[in-house]
């Protein structure tokens, strides 16, 4: 505002305005408050820790359709491989819950509403890229986890969900090197078979060792 525009101003005039003014700020320290409130409450360890869950329990879903689809395309190895992370994504959301019932003395549940009925896979390499892209995403969403639990001086809970990436990290790293194997030799199925065939025997003794999975696996 200009200073001649001030001066022809009332006393009254400028009260009210120096009035509204501070009811604008006071609105707006308000809102902050409320949004710094929302933000705690969904940094609350709990609240992090339901997040990582939720992506396990995804992971649990996501191979559990995946070792069904390559069944269905004759992939015994990969049928079986997938097998395996969906018990290793269980292993880590049991772990979660059972750290909140210990700790928090909660019972801490997945967010079912996050988890939806998965695509079928047509082929090998729609397999594979789905997996990529499913592990890919599930190490960047609990890298930030690990972050915000880490600003939230929550250093045990962000360490024990480091942990889980290395998981993560394997499965990107197998990943990548089946797509880039299979496109050498351009998809060959008759190729693509001799692979899952050792890969089949290798997985089955390490379902069998790190999951006691002795009972059904003469069976597959």
């Amino acid at each position: 505002m200009r200073r001649n525009d001030i001066l022809k101003m009332s006393n009254s005039e400028m009260w009210t305005n120096d009035k509204q003014e501070k009811r604008e700020e006071h609105k707006e320290h308000e809102e902050d408050k409320m949004h710094e409130k929302e933000m705690d409450e969904n940094l609350t360890p709990i609240t992090m820790l339901k997040d990582a869950l939720t992506m396990f329990a995804i992971g649990v879903s996501f191979h559990g359709n995946a070792s069904l689809c390559s069944h269905k395309l004759g992939l015994q190895g990969f049928k079986c491989l997938h097998k395996y992370y969906s018990h290793a994504d269980e292993k880590y959301l049991s772990m979660i819950q059972d750290y909140c019932i210990n700790v928090f003395d909660e019972i801490v549940m997945p967010d079912w509403s996050k988890i939806h009925m998965d695509e079928e896979l047509k082929d090998t390499s729609n397999m594979l890229e789905e997996w990529y892209e499913h592990e890919t995403e599930k190490y960047n969403y609990l890298n930030n986890i690990i972050k915000d639990l880490y600003d939230s001086e929550y250093a045990y809970e962000a360490k024990m969900i480091t942990k889980t990436l290395e998981g993560a990290i394997t499965e990107i790293t197998k990943c990548k090197r089946f797509i880039q194997d299979f496109s050498k030799a351009d998809w060959n199925w008759s190729y693509i078979g001799t692979k899952d065939h050792h890969l089949h025997k290798k997985i089955k003794e390490k379902l069998k060792n790190d999951y006691n999975y002795k009972i059904h696996i003469d069976k597959m």
